[in-house]
Parts: C-alpha cells; sequence; structure tokens
C-alpha cells in the first residue's frame, strides 16, 4: 500500500501544471523557496535553477533539451532566469514576489556596497594585486 506522500508524487504528472518561481533581486525570494515552498514540495519535486551565469545557462540549457515527461516532473521550477521557460509552461502557476520599492532600494544599496567593501578587502590582501593592475600605475597613484 503507498502512503500518502508516494500517492501524491505518483499523482505530480496530473496534479496540474508547475508553479515557476522568477527571480526579482533582494525581494527575499531565496527565503521564500527554501523556508516555506521547500516545506510544500518534496525535493524530488523542486528544480532549481543556480544564479552563476555560466552554470545557470548550461542546467537551463539542459532542463529545456529533456524529454517532455521529464520536464513535467519538477512541481515547483525556481531560481534565475525562469521567465525563459514561458514557452514551455503556458499554463504554469507564476509566482513573482515583489518588495516595497524603497526597501528594495536600499537593501540593494546596502549589498552592494557590502560586495564592494568585500571586493576590495579581497583584492587589498592579495600581495600581487598592485602590479597586474595595469601598466602606469605604481603604489595605487596614476604616473
Amino acid at each position: 500500500m503507498l502512503t500518502r506522500r508516494e500517492s501524491q508524487r505518483d499523482d505530480r504528472h496530473t496534479a496540474g501544471p508547475p508553479f515557476i518561481s522568477e527571480h526579482i533581486p533582494k525581494t527575499a525570494r531565496t527565503t521564500f523557496i527554501l523556508s516555506y515552498l521547500a516545506t510544500a514540495f518534496s525535493p524530488e519535486d523542486i528544480f532549481i535553477l543556480p544564479g552563476a551565469h555560466e552554470l545557470n545557462e548550461r542546467e537551463l540549457g539542459r532542463f529545456m533539451a529533456l524529454p517532455l515527461e521529464e520536464r513535467l516532473r519538477p512541481r515547483l521550477i525556481a531560481g534565475h532566469n525562469t521567465g525563459r521557460l514561458r514557452s514551455l509552461f503556458s499554463q504554469a502557476h507564476w509566482l513573482t514576489l515583489v518588495r516595497d520599492p524603497v526597501e528594495r532600494a536600499i537593501c540593494t544599496h546596502v549589498s552592494t556596497l557590502t560586495r564592494a567593501t568585500l571586493w576590495v578587502r579581497r583584492l587589498s590582501e592579495h600581495t600581487l594585486a598592485w602590479p597586474v593592475c595595469g601598466a602606469g600605475m605604481a603604489g595605487g597613484t596614476l604616473e
């Protein structure tokens, strides 16, 4: 006898179109996916597209090349560039999180400053940082 969860997995192809989450930066989408949606779907029913550009392109291409039956297996598709899947999933339930524009702008600004600070810190830790910056620079000043 199948458990309820196993029975639900068998019905996933007839359960309707998938849920697809589009990514808008700084809207807490990752928290929403990992904290809430991950509890509503089985791990094998979730397909996440990574954010790193080359990896995202490779995984998206791999996913789009799958046979139709395989592409219909995930109940939740999330990550970067999911909008490119619209032609494959015209009946999908699209999830888009939005945030107060002022709060989002502040969060983006703080995130950018944090990333810049970390980048400068990492750069200053490398002894070869200045010599590889290019000709005409000595000790961080233009000649």
